[in-house]
């Protein structure tokens, strides 16, 4: 079975549309299974329509879909497009990881990365923990080994980049060392204003 989230497909007049979030529609989708659409939704992103990261994917373990944006991340269940959760990103949205998990050393987890922040979510929508200002301006999630998520936060844009690393089970952090893009020229190097 073939099952995808579409993003900024065109509503079907003759189909209901679920609606989300705050305000008119900044974005519309479609599950879409084997072919057939199955629902569609139209999400406001209100306030915080200026954000330009949108993601969304399928979590099939729980059988939901989650679309993320704005300061906010919907889960919504696959089969009906039901809200089964709304979790808010104080930092804003920037990103999803899916962690399947590696039973004993941790649990599966969806990570939401906030431009400063980072949730891990439990597959009962639970929020497992929140580590706050992780970076000024960006959280990226690289992957995730054993019990350590190993991630990138931006301290000095652009292209100050660390990479960071916190523990899968409490959020805690466990190290971070620079990892600088090219384009970084840091605070010192910067010419006056």
């Amino acid at each position: 079975m073939a099952i995808e989230i579409l993003r900024g497909v065109p509503l079907d007049p003759a189909r209901p549309v679920l609606t989300l979030g705050d305000g008119p529609p900044d974005d519309t989708y479609a599950l879409v299974e084997d072919g057939v659409m199955r629902w569609q939704a139209a999400v406001g992103w209100g306030d915080h329509r200026h954000v330009p990261f949108r993601e969304e994917l399928i979590w099939p373990s729980i059988d939901a879909v989650v679309i993320g944006g704005g300061d906010h991340v919907h889960v919504l269940d696959r089969a009906t497009g039901a809200v089964r959760a709304r979790i808010a990103v104080p930092s804003l949205f920037g990103g999803l990881a899916l962690d399947p998990g590696e039973p004993p050393h941790r649990p599966e987890a969806l990570f939401i990365a906030g431009w400063r922040d980072l949730i891990a979510l439990e597959p009962t929508l639970a929020i497992r923990w929140h580590a706050t200002d992780l970076a000024i301006d960006g959280v990226i999630v690289h992957d995730v080994v054993g019990t350590v998520v190993r991630i990138g936060c931006e301290m000095d844009p652009p292209g100050g980049w660390f990479d960071v690393e916190v523990d899968a089970l409490t959020g805690r952090e466990l190290g971070r060392r620079p990892a600088f893009t090219e384009d970084y020229v840091g605070p010192l190097r910067r010419p006056p204003a």
